[in-house]
């Protein structure tokens, strides 16, 4: 019987350390996240990018149409994730370079403007650098800060 005591004493403590220590890991600043979430980008890491947005996120940005004009794409966050990985794979590296980025917050919801470096190696050695703005808003839902909406665009030079 002492037993079955201690450990319903013990048992809500450690599942508490357990949620705590996994809620630590991620991110519980809006900037960290960018920082953590364009590291990702560098690496490749898809799944990294997939677990900080929420489900039903939206990846704005414009990309070249027919003609070569630019258009507006939206996609779903697996469609993007989809997207971005073949664009990986088509090239030797790729980093993202984050400027100064500029948060506001209040309460659970934050906005961060974030002007990009993107240095691409393609497979045949040669380089592309393009400048890039992007936007992130994010909610903060149990302490930790989800990507709710994603927008970017290159900028010309």
């Amino acid at each position: 019987m002492r037993n079955v005591v201690l450990l319903l004493c013990v048992w809500p403590l450690s599942i508490s350390a357990a949620v705590s220590s996994r809620q630590s890991a991620a991110p519980t600043d809006p900037k960290a996240v960018v920082e953590a979430f364009f590291a990702a980008h560098t690496r490749g890491d898809v799944a990294a990018m997939e677990a900080m947005y929420t489900p039903a996120a939206t990846v704005t940005f414009t990309a070249p149409g027919p003609g070569g004009a630019l258009s507006v794409m939206s996609l779903a966050v697996k469609q993007y994730l989809g997207w971005f990985q073949g664009q990986f794979a088509s090239r030797q590296a790729m980093r993202f370079v984050v400027g100064q980025t500029v948060v506001h917050s209040q309460g659970g919801l934050a906005v961060a403007w974030i002007p990009l470096q993107v240095h691409e190696t393609m497979k045949d050695g040669s380089r592309k650098d393009v400048r890039a703005v992007a936007s992130l808003h994010l909610f903060r839902d149990a302490g930790v800060w989800k990507i709710t909406a994603h927008a970017w665009q290159p900028l010309a030079d």
